[in-house]
């Protein structure tokens, strides 16, 4: 008598007892298995150069997702009414930006923001012309896929954020703030017409990119940040379609928010 024909085991574990002898088995094997390690290794490099064939079967398969994006990209979501160029320590395209961030922030949480911000260095179109805006353009704008966050800032976290703004010239910020730049160095801040006050929390919408240490702001990553679950990019599309929608053009002036002094 076999240890499965045993009558002494209790009805329906001979089942369990044949998956349990079978798993010990695999386990057992798989432990004797050899293990591999690279010996040697080469790169080969190999040049694309523009003279190149086109592989036939390759542009059978791009060819309708090309006219498919070419299509969304020309989708006109809004018009220019004037050329919006991008500059420090201030500039029409940037003041366009943040304060759109800041009308959509502000629709998205339902609750206000203080202000908004966009690092410089993550805007990568200097200008829109003036005429029809497509959507690729925004794409050339904003290419990451940022996701648009609201920060819970103190004053010094505040304090210490435009100081960084400024050190690096001026990133594009919403037009509920006024300060001037010398040296590096920020003077006269003003939020809401008024200085920045101890005690008070301040509601910063920004790409999460730098809510998250991005562009050497690590000193944010400790404040509580809310996620609006909205790509800045897609931001962007919604508040321009809106404008669209409502008859509006797309505009921007300078208004002295940042000014370089000596």
């Amino acid at each position: 008598m076999t240890l499965f024909e045993d009558r002494r085991w209790p009805a329906g574990w001979h089942g369990c007892v044949r998956i349990f002898a079978g798993f010990s088995l695999v386990l057992l094997l798989s432990g004797c298995g050899k293990t591999w390690h690279e010996a040697t290794h080469e790169y080969v490099q190999y040049s694309i150069q523009a003279d190149l064939p086109a592989d036939s079967l390759l542009e059978a398969y791009l060819a309708p997702l090309r006219r498919q994006l070419a299509l969304t990209m020309d989708d006109t979501i809004a018009e220019v009414q004037g050329t919006l160029t991008l500059q420090q320590p201030e500039s029409t395209l940037g003041n366009f930006l943040a304060d759109l961030l800041a009308e959509e922030a502000t629709r998205i949480t339902g609750t206000p923001v203080d202000l908004a911000i966009q690092n410089y260095g993550g805007i990568r179109r200097n200008s829109l012309p003036k005429g029809p805006l497509r959507m690729g353009m925004i794409y050339e704008i904003m290419p990451f896929d940022n996701m648009l966050v609201v920060l819970e800032l103190d004053a010094s976290g505040l304090i210490a954020l435009i100081e960084h703004m400024a050190k690096q010239g001026g990133w594009p910020i919403s037009k509920d703030v006024r300060y001037q730049i010398r040296e590096g160095i920020p003077q006269a801040i003003l939020v809401d017409h008024r200085p920045i006050e101890e005690g008070r929390t301040y509601r910063v919408a920004m790409p999460d990119y730098i809510a998250k240490g991005g562009d050497r702001c690590d000193f944010l990553t400790a404040y509580p940040m809310t996620d609006t679950g909205v790509l800045v990019r897609d931001a962007i599309i919604q508040y321009c379609r809106d404008r669209q929608a409502s008859g509006y053009l797309i505009d921007a002036g300078l208004d002295g928010r940042i000014t370089q002094i000596p």
